[in-house]
């Protein structure tokens, strides 16, 4: 709104730069055909100085659609699916209790009313989402009853806990029961890396899910939305929940750091 009038003010030009990031403004301006507008495209693959040794590592390393935005300058429709191959991914079986030998994550979504507290468990012996509940308006006490019962049969490494808002005390609370409890605070940036993560793995098919409806629902439905500023927000459709997709994506970054000490973050 700014930019425009500048220009008519002083008959001057402008060379207008970016990364694609959806078909926001300067898709438009790109895009459109005026008189005295040219508009050009470069990717990183055409670069002669880049090494096309580390665009085949970042091919192999993101998503298609990082990957197609940032090394191939492709404007990306946000109405495209966030989630690919969810359906193909549904093969794997439920567990009610934990295999001996193996090793498991929890993640917990965290809710009263309106939205779903859900939890996933996922096997890291098998890379599967093994098991999945969600409920809403159950008061705290029993849900938190309900997370400690998941644990008992699992016996998991750690439980991955979104604490924005209710889910603080919450987590602390199991944690005082001697739940290992590992603390993730969700913004939008935090997000980001969730959602990469969770469609990194299905592109490449490196993990499966429970042909569990609602899962597989909200994997479906899951969507971008451009904020005012020019940011992102990954969410579910309006009147639609995320609350599995949320805690799917906590129980894939418990399990892809299930290396590391925990010892040190549950004390």
């Amino acid at each position: 709104d700014s930019l425009r009038p500048t220009l008519t003010d002083r008959l001057g030009d402008a060379i207008l730069g970016s990364t694609p990031n959806g078909r926001n403004w300067f898709f438009h301006m790109w895009a459109g055909k005026r008189r005295n507008r040219q508009s050009w495209r470069f990717p990183t693959v055409d670069n002669p100085h880049i090494d096309p040794q580390e665009v085949a590592d970042a091919k192999d390393e993101l998503s298609a659609r990082v990957f197609q935005q940032e090394y191939e300058a492709a404007f990306r429709d946000l109405a495209e699916a966030v989630f690919r191959h969810v359906r193909a991914s549904a093969t794997a079986q439920e567990q009610q209790r934990a295999i001996e030998g193996h090793s498991y994550v929890l993640g917990v979504d965290w809710a009263r009313t309106g939205d779903y507290t859900a939890v996933v468990c996922i096997d890291l012996d098998l890379t599967a989402v093994v098991y999945a509940d969600r409920w809403t308006g159950v008061e705290y006490a029993l849900q938190m009853s309900r997370i400690k019962a998941v644990v008992d049969r699992f016996a998991p490494l750690a439980v991955v806990s979104e604490v924005n808002n209710m889910g603080g005390p919450l987590s602390e609370l199991l944690r005082n029961d001697d739940v290992p409890i590992v603390e993730f605070t969700s913004t939008n940036a935090t997000k980001l890396l969730l959602v990469d993560s969770l469609s990194l793995a299905l592109e490449r098919q490196a993990i499966t899910l429970l042909p569990f409806e609602p899962l597989l629902g909200e994997l479906e439905s899951y969507e971008s939305k451009r904020l005012a500023s020019g940011a992102i927000r990954y969410q579910a459709p309006a009147g639609q929940h995320d609350d599995l997709v949320m805690a799917t994506m906590l129980a894939l970054w418990g399990a892809g750091n299930a290396s590391a000490d925990y010892s040190a973050v549950l004390m």
